[in-house]
């Protein structure tokens, strides 16, 4: 699964202020083998109404250079694999 998101917390996860696309988005992530967030980097570090999943059900991170060195950080020490564009 390829998931855009309006919103990436570190602690809150994706989120999005559509309650309805976030209940489909639930229900695609919980059938998705592999799911892959692909966000550019003024989406993180924000919350939004809905929470879709947390941070931690995601395998790899899809953004671009300018996401800050310290939320680069963040995501490998959470072993998340991160991928700059």
């Amino acid at each position: 699964m390829f998931l855009g998101v309006d919103a990436c917390d570190l602690d809150f996860g994706l989120s999005t202020p559509n309650v309805e696309e976030s209940q489909v988005n639930q229900a695609m992530a919980r059938i998705a083998r592999e799911k892959i967030l692909v966000a550019d980097s003024s989406k993180f570090g924000k919350r939004s109404l809905s929470r879709i999943i947390p941070l931690s059900d995601i395998d790899v991170i899809v953004t671009d250079r300018a996401l800050p060195v310290e939320m680069q950080n963040e995501f490998r020490a959470r072993d998340l694999k991160l991928v700059l564009v």
